[in-house]
């Protein structure tokens, strides 16, 4: 049986901000202990279908001090409360802002995920304040007056 491929260019995405998906997380073993690898797909126009990995331990004591907190912070879209269970696979689909970078090696340049940030929601539109609107003057004589004076309020 023969095997053939055919090489292709390798072109990590520029160093930037995109918005992207979280679209698989794994759990692995390392020489420091557990960590997760999360795979991110790009959103941005052009980048479409490219997948991006990033990868954090997974602590005994998730606090805020870990990458994995300030991830799953991110990929939640508001702050993590003391004593609440987070399912890190429930964050597959949730979407953020993926701050990537760049790695060179001896087998080249490969985009690393520098950080997840929630994505920005859009501030609701200040309302401009009402038109003052003109009063009516009330004829004294008018019967509508009586109606008024037996109201309720």
């Amino acid at each position: 049986m023969t095997l053939k491929m055919r090489a292709q260019d390798h072109e990590p995405p520029e160093q930037g901000v995109y918005l992207s998906k979280l679209v698989d997380l794994q759990e692995d073993e390392g020489q420091y202990g557990p960590f997760g690898k999360l795979y991110f797909e790009l959103l941005e126009e052009g980048y479409e279908g490219q997948t991006i990995r990033g990868q954090a331990s997974i602590p005994e004591s998730f606090t805020a001090a870990t990458k994995m907190w300030q991830w799953a912070q991110a990929l939640l879209g508001r702050s993590i409360q003391p004593g609440e269970e987070i399912d890190l696979e429930d964050l597959i689909g949730n979407e953020c802002m993926l701050t990537l970078g760049h790695k060179e090696t001896e087998r080249g340049t490969f985009a690393t995920v520098e950080a997840v940030n929630p994505i920005r929601r859009k501030k609701p539109k200040k309302q401009a304040p009402p038109e003052p609107r003109e009063i009516e003057e009330v004829d004294e004589d008018d019967e509508d007056d009586d109606e008024l004076e037996s109201a309720p309020f």
